[in-house]
C-alpha cells in the first residue's frame, strides 16, 4: 500500500498554479468572426474562452520571395529594423514594455511573409494592438541604427563568410557535395526567388542601403497587404473596436503583386553527389513536384504521406534494419511544392532501399491502399492536428499560415472536415497525378571518399614510407659503419 504524503498542499493552491486550459475539440475550431476595415486591413478573431492569454500576430505577406539578387535580406533587414524605436518607445522600450507585463514578443521572416506576434494576459489586449501599431507602422527607422542592425544580421547568419559561402556553392553546382535538399530545390524551381535565403548573403546585406530600406517599408507595410490574427480569451466585438481604434487612421495603399509561380520542371531527373563523408553513410531524396497549400488535394496527399511513412518505417527500419529512420511529407509553400521522401543510410543499401519505397510507391499508384489504412492515417492526422493547436498560439500560427492564400470572402478551411473527408480513392487519384514514375526526380549522396576507403591505401602508403625510412636509415647505418672503419688509424 502507498505510504501517504506528509505534506498536503493547501485547499485549491494547485489549481492557482495551473495554466487554464481551452476548449480542445474539433468541432467549431475554425469558426471565426473575419472582417475588413475600410482601410483594407484583414481582421480574424478566434474567441477561446476560459484561456485567460491572447496571442496576436499581424501578418505581413512579404519575404525573400518578393526580393531580387540584388537586395537579397531586405524583407528580414526591415524586420529588425522595426524593432529598433517608435515613435512612443525607444530600442529597449519595444521589448521592456512587453516583458514587465509578463508577455512574449517577437517576429519572424520565411519565404513568403513577415509576422510580428505578441502572446499576452488577455487584460493587454489593448496593449497588445498598440504595440503592434507602434512597431510595425508607428516605427522611426532611425539611420543612426542601420550599420549596427546589419552587423546583427552578419552575425545571426554565424560571420562574414562569403568567400567560403561561393566556394561551397561552386562545390554543390560540380556534384561533389552533400545538400540534396538544395541539388532539387534549384531544379524545380529554376530561376526562381524561392531559391534565395530568407536572410540574405554578405554580398547582398552590403549592397542593401538606409534609402532602400525605408522604400521596400513604404511599398509593402500597407493595412491592407495585412492580416490582424487575434486568438484567446477575447471577444470579438471587443477585439474589432480596438482594431478600428488602433489601426484605423492608417491609410490604405497601392498592393502590391504577388511573387510570380515557378513553371513545373517537364518530366523527373535525377542527381547524383559524391561529397566525402567519414563512413559510408549517403543520403537519398526521392520525390516529385506538387502544387501548393492552396490546392485541394493538400489533405489527401497528407494523408498518402501518413500511410507512406508509416509503411516504408515499418517496411526499412523494423523489418530489415536499413536506416534509423525515414521522412515522408509534402513540402509546399502558398502555390508550389514537392514530395519527400529522405533518409540517410549506408550507400551499400541504397538498392535495396529505394526498392522498397519504389514498390510502397507502385501500391499507391496502382490503388492497393485499403479504407482500414486511411481510416488509421486520417485517424493519426486529426490527433496530432488537434494536439498542435492545443494553445492560442499554436492556432494563431496555423490561422497565419491558412490567411497566406484564402482569400477574403472564401470560408476559411476546416482542416479537420478536410482530412476526413479524404478517400480510398483520393489515395490512387494523387499518386498518379503526381507520383507517376515519369514525374519523379532522384537525388543521392554517395560518399567518394572515406576513410574506410582510403585504410588499405593509406595503409600501403604508410608502409612504403616506412620501408623508405627503413632503407634509408639501414644505408646511413651502413654509411657510417664504413667511414667508421675507414677513418683515420689510432
Amino acid at each position: 500500500m502507498k505510504k501517504p504524503s506528509r505534506f498536503k498542499p493547501l485547499a485549491g493552491l494547485s489549481s492557482l498554479f495551473r495554466a487554464p486550459q481551452p476548449h480542445l475539440k474539433e468541432d467549431g475550431m475554425f469558426n471565426l468572426r473575419r472582417a475588413v476595415l475600410p482601410n483594407g486591413l484583414r481582421v480574424w478573431v478566434k474567441p477561446r474562452p476560459g484561456t485567460g492569454t491572447v496571442f496576436l500576430a499581424l501578418q505581413v505577406p512579404v519575404g525573400s520571395r518578393h526580393e531580387t539578387e540584388e537586395n537579397n535580406g531586405i524583407s528580414h533587414f526591415l524586420e529588425h529594423m522595426l524593432f529598433t524605436g517608435t515613435e512612443k518607445w525607444d530600442e529597449r522600450e519595444v521589448i521592456e514594455s512587453v516583458r514587465r507585463r509578463g508577455g512574449e514578443v517577437n517576429a519572424r521572416t520565411s519565404a513568403e511573409d513577415t509576422v510580428f506576434w505578441l502572446n499576452l494576459k488577455a487584460d493587454d489586449l489593448d496593449f497588445g494592438l498598440n504595440w503592434l501599431t507602434q512597431v510595425v507602422l508607428r516605427s522611426t527607422l532611425p539611420e543612426d541604427k542601420f550599420k549596427k542592425e546589419r552587423q546583427i544580421i552578419i552575425e545571426e547568419k554565424g560571420g562574414d563568410y562569403g568567400f567560403f559561402d561561393a566556394l561551397g556553392d561552386w562545390i554543390e553546382d560540380h556534384g561533389f557535395g552533400w545538400n540534396v535538399f538544395r541539388a532539387v530545390r534549384r531544379r524545380l524551381f529554376a530561376q526562381s526567388t524561392i531559391l534565395l535565403p530568407v536572410i540574405g548573403d554578405d554580398a547582398s546585406l552590403r549592397r542593401i542601403g538606409y534609402r532602400q530600406v525605408i522604400e521596400f517599408y513604404r511599398r509593402h507595410y500597407v493595412p491592407n497587404n495585412m492580416t490582424l490574427i487575434v486568438v484567446g480569451d477575447v471577444k470579438p466585438d471587443q477585439v474589432e473596436a480596438c482594431a478600428v481604434q488602433h489601426f484605423g487612421a492608417f491609410p490604405t495603399g497601392e498592393r502590391p503583386p504577388r511573387p510570380a509561380t515557378p513553371p513545373p520542371p517537364q518530366g523527373g531527373f535525377n542527381v547524383r553527389l559524391s561529397g566525402p563523408n567519414i563512413n559510408d553513410q549517403g543520403q537519398i531524396l526521392l520525390g516529385a513536384p506538387l502544387p501548393g497549400l492552396s490546392h485541394p488535394d493538400r489533405w489527401a496527399l497528407s494523408v498518402l504521406s501518413e500511410i507512406l511513412h508509416t509503411r516504408l518505417t515499418n517496411d526499412i527500419r523494423f523489418k530489415r534494419g536499413l536506416v534509423y529512420g525515414i521522412d515522408v511529407y509534402p513540402a509546399m509553400y502558398t502555390d508550389v511544392g514537392y514530395f519527400v521522401v529522405y533518409t540517410t543510410a549506408d550507400s551499400n543499401k541504397f538498392d535495396e532501399i529505394l526498392g522498397e519505397v519504389e514498390g510502397r510507391l507502385a501500391e499507391a499508384i496502382e490503388g492497393k491502399i485499403d479504407s482500414a489504412a486511411v481510416a488509421e492515417a486520417k485517424t493519426a492526422l486529426r490527433g496530432r492536428l488537434l494536439l498542435g493547436m492545443e494553445g492560442n498560439s499554436e492556432l494563431g500560427w496555423w490561422l497565419t499560415e491558412m490567411s497566406l492564400f484564402v482569400p477574403e470572402g472564401t470560408p476559411v478551411p476546416d482542416l479537420f472536415a478536410e482530412v476526413e473527408a479524404v478517400t480510398p480513392e483520393d489515395m490512387a487519384r494523387v499518386a498518379r497525378a503526381y507520383l507517376a514514375p515519369e514525374k519523379r526526380y532522384q537525388a543521392i549522396h554517395r560518399p567518394s571518399v572515406t576513410p574506410a576507403a582510403l585504410k588499405r591505401p593509406m595503409l600501403v602508403g604508410a608502409g612504403l614510407a616506412l620501408t623508405g625510412v627503413g632503407a634509408w636509415l639501414l644505408a646511413r647505418s651502413r654509411k657510417r659503419k664504413s667511414i667508421d672503419r675507414s677513418g683515420p688509424a689510432r
